[in-house]
């Protein structure tokens, strides 16, 4: 499918090579008119956050058997029927897609890296921790995402909160500012919120934003929002399948 719209990859390699080089230019300019550290970063750091935020950002998009896409055509119903779960099928679709998504990613920080964007992480250990952070985040990131499609079994459409949920999401994960840029006021409101889990935190541990003393905390409110959203989508779920009119019966 890949290979027969390579056109779709063309055009998303080079909408996210302008959004960093943007970043860039903005991040050059900013500090290059002020003092050398801006929201506790330097330059090098707020080129990184931003570089590896649109990259992150990009593995949460839900493109194929959505099931806002599937309850419209009424697809839906053969998620009920199958022999799997529906709930099970949607999560094996989704980590297939994070997967690719996350591969893709890769290439990308990778080519940031060479080119001087993306710093590296300052010991091995740093690395570690980032790498668990950011599988928590895409947990984290996955069932937020599954929130908002079950709800359209209680809407006419979700349109609206899907569209509404990706501003939120990449308002308050940090996709589009660095978090530490906000007024503490939206930084203390924000650490009660689960969206930073996804970006801002697996991304400040890698840059050195987040202190070697602070990711034990930081994994723990990370998996601490999975166990929370696993369990409210499983019931929600559950709630669905029983909501659900089925041929009739």
């Amino acid at each position: 499918m890949e290979l027969a719209d390579r056109g779709r990859l063309y055009a998303t390699a080079f909408g996210i090579t302008v959004q960093i080089f943007l970043y860039w230019v903005l991040w050059t300019t900013l500090y290059g008119t002020g003092s050398g550290i801006q929201g506790g970063m330097t330059l090098e750091q707020a080129v990184s956050y931003s570089a590896l935020g649109v990259l992150i950002s990009r593995t949460r998009v839900l493109t194929r058997d959505s099931v806002y896409r599937a309850v419209t055509d009424g697809a839906i119903v053969y998620w009920f029927t199958r022999p799997m779960a529906p709930g099970r099928y949607f999560f094996l679709r989704s980590a297939g897609e994070a997967l690719y998504g996350s591969a893709l990613a890769l290439v990308g920080a990778v080519a940031c890296g060479f080119l001087g964007l993306v710093t590296a992480p300052s010991s091995p250990a740093v690395l570690v921790v980032t790498l668990i952070s950011l599988v928590l985040g895409q947990v984290v990131q996955y069932y937020l995402t599954l929130l908002v499609e079950v709800s359209c079994f209680w809407f006419t459409t979700n349109r609206g909160l899907r569209s509404l949920n990706t501003f939120v999401q990449d308002l308050c994960s940090g996709a589009i500012v660095p978090i530490w840029f906000f007024p503490p006021w939206f930084i203390g409101v924000n650490q009660l919120l689960p969206f930073q889990a996804t970006l801002n935190l697996p991304v400040s541990v890698h840059i050195g934003r987040i202190t070697p003393a602070e990711t034990t905390t930081i994994l723990l409110v990370q998996a601490g929002w999975g166990v929370l959203l696993a369990l409210l989508s499983r019931v929600l779920w559950h709630a669905a399948s029983r909501r659900l009119v089925i041929s009739g019966g």
